[in-house]
């Protein structure tokens, strides 16, 4: 993996309200595809997905089989600028089903594969099958 990818959705900002267009100003990078190239990956894409999903940038709550998973992004809004907003990725065999924007939660953890690594920063500890939250 020589590049990145990027995520993309119409996403609301828990902030400022604003939805983000859906490209890349969002800067949802992500490295999970065997062959990255700067691509724009929306809902309906197809994504060859990485054999190693956590060299890639994502801590694993859950392992994921086949080709299905779902992730937890963080992003960046593009209009006031308010960093680690998080966006739940759902991939079914190889498609993009659904791109959405949640708060970041034990629940909505528990319920994913994989989580971006700089979930620390919040104050996230997340390791196979274990979520932990301090304040940082």
């Amino acid at each position: 993996m020589s590049s990145f990818d990027y995520f993309v959705g119409n996403l609301k900002c828990p902030k400022c309200g604003e939805v983000s267009p859906a490209d890349e100003t969002t800067g949802m990078q992500t490295k999970i595809q065997r062959y990255s190239d700067m691509r724009n990956l929306g809902i309906g894409d197809e994504v060859k997905l990485d054999s190693d999903v956590e060299s890639s940038g994502y801590r694993c709550y859950m392992e994921h089989r086949g080709n299905s998973l779902k992730l937890i992004e963080a992003w960046e809004c593009p209009s006031c600028d308010k960093p680690y907003n998080c966006a739940l990725i759902t991939i079914e065999d190889s498609k993009i089903v659904d791109i959405v924007e949640v708060e970041l939660t034990e629940h909505v953890i528990r319920s994913v594969n994989y989580i971006f690594e700089e979930c620390s920063l919040m104050g996230w500890h997340v390791s196979r099958g274990i979520v932990e939250f301090s304040d940082v």
